[in-house]
């Protein structure tokens, strides 16, 4: 790069190099702004240039260190659940880890944070993951840099504009009837109750594996035919958003009977260790797995006990019914993961013309 040359790196900022120094020409519309960026590193240059540009009254610049500790102690503890706050702690802590290889090692403003950058990573990351993980992890952090927007540590969303990239739907997230039947055969021949209860009312109210594992005695209504899905001291459920579930007669015949097994105190477990706690998801899913084995059911999980109620209802629920039941945020997110699978299961549509307009002449 020769000494004296200007270069645009963005609508009316330009950097200038005279010596080894680096110097930014920011035009803003109303006033002319020129200042030492006080480096001889190019891209260094650049992003201080870009930084003045959006902050040009030398507001303080809020570095993605104290942002992501704000957004934890802020936002996180209001709006998400202990699992969701680990998935999103490790989500943009692995963001960090790219921006520091690419961008040089330190401490970026939040405010660098560009849509370049962004879908660079989103680059890296496809040829090891799902589209529709890489589609998780872009729904998090643009969650977090929403929340930097209306902070006004950054001027717009830099993630606007970046498309979610297509996901391919499996349908093998779903139980088959025949696959049901063999899996409760096999967990009634090794006698584990406790883990066929479990799939069993799964299938029956779609609700994630750890809301059921929760489930108190107290939660249950069994005269008026009701589920209560809540949260806790001791777990806390997606959104935290409790929600009330109606019960059909496989679920209800499920619950009194845990009910019974585990006594009627209003708070024993239903689906208790021995010491009378919650189940741990590793021991239930391990447990699963093995009846699944036997049953010759081999990509069986207890998480398809969702996709398998949520598919099924979709053909029969309005879509706004499912996601309460669900416990999603919004009806997007339920048409997104489970209305495709309804299709198959819906009824056809009634005739219009044709046939169904021919009437026998008298």
């Amino acid at each position: 790069m020769d000494n004296g040359q200007k270069f645009v790196i963005g609508p009316g900022i330009t950097i200038v190099q005279r010596g080894l120094a680096w110097f930014a020409e920011i035009e803003t519309g109303r006033e002319h702004i020129a200042r030492d960026l006080q480096t001889t590193d190019y891209f260094e240059a650049v992003e201080r240039a870009l930084d003045l540009a959006r902050n040009p009254k030398g507001r303080e610049v809020v570095r993605w260190s104290k942002a992501f500790a704000a957004y934890y102690e802020e936002y996180a503890p209001l709006y998400q659940c202990k699992p969701s706050q680990s998935k999103t702690r490790g989500i943009l802590n692995e963001f960090k880890r790219f921006l520091d290889k690419t961008a040089g090692d330190g401490d970026l403003p939040i405010a660098a944070v560009t849509r370049e950058r962004i879908e660079a990573w989103i680059r890296s990351i496809m040829p090891t993951i799902s589209p529709a993980t890489v589609n998780s992890k872009l729904r998090i952090l643009r969650a977090f840099l929403r929340w930097c927007v209306e902070k006004k540590w950054v001027a717009a969303d830099p993630t606007r504009g970046i498309r979610r990239l297509k996901e391919t739907k499996h349908d093998d997230k779903e139980h088959t009837l025949d696959e049901i039947a063999r899996i409760l055969k096999a967990g009634k021949k090794v006698g584990d109750t406790l883990v066929t209860d479990f799939f069993l009312l799964a299938l029956n109210i779609g609700a994630r594996p750890g809301e059921i594992a929760n489930l108190h005695v107290e939660d249950v209504e069994l005269k008026a035919r009701v589920l209560h899905i809540r949260s806790r001291a001791t777990y806390t459920i997606k959104d935290r958003a409790d929600r009330r579930l109606k019960l059909n007669e496989t679920a209800l015949e499920v619950l009194q009977r845990r009910v019974e097994v585990v006594g009627d105190k209003p708070d024993a477990v239903l689906f208790p260790t021995r010491k009378g706690t919650p189940i741990y998801s590793s021991n239930l899913s391990h447990r699963f797995k093995e009846i699944a084995r036997k049953a010759g059911v081999e990509r069986a999980t207890l998480y398809h006990c969702r996709h398998t109620f949520a598919t099924r209802s979709a053909a029969h629920l309005p879509q706004l019914v499912l996601q309460q039941i669900l416990g999603h945020s919004t009806p997007d997110l339920t048409a997104r993961h489970y209305i495709h699978g309804a299709i198959d299961q819906a009824p056809a549509p009634p005739e219009v013309g044709g046939a169904a307009m021919a009437k026998p002449k008298a």
